[in-house]
């Protein structure tokens, strides 16, 4: 299977094909709500705490 992966974020587009079994090629990153973090405490980050977080690569 032929697929194309676009990043949400960067709005980078990638091509790819399917493997039959895992890869370690393509990393997978998780996201994480926003509202999430707030829960967490992150409303105590600093700016440049929560800018990373956001923008983790």
């Amino acid at each position: 299977m032929i697929g194309v992966s676009i990043n949400s974020y960067s709005g980078y587009r990638s091509g790819f094909v399917r493997a039959q079994g895992p890869s370690n090629l393509v990393h997978i990153a998780k996201v994480v709500a926003k509202e999430n973090a707030l829960s967490i405490n992150a409303f105590q980050w600093t700016d440049e705490k929560r800018k990373r977080f956001a923008n983790d690569p």
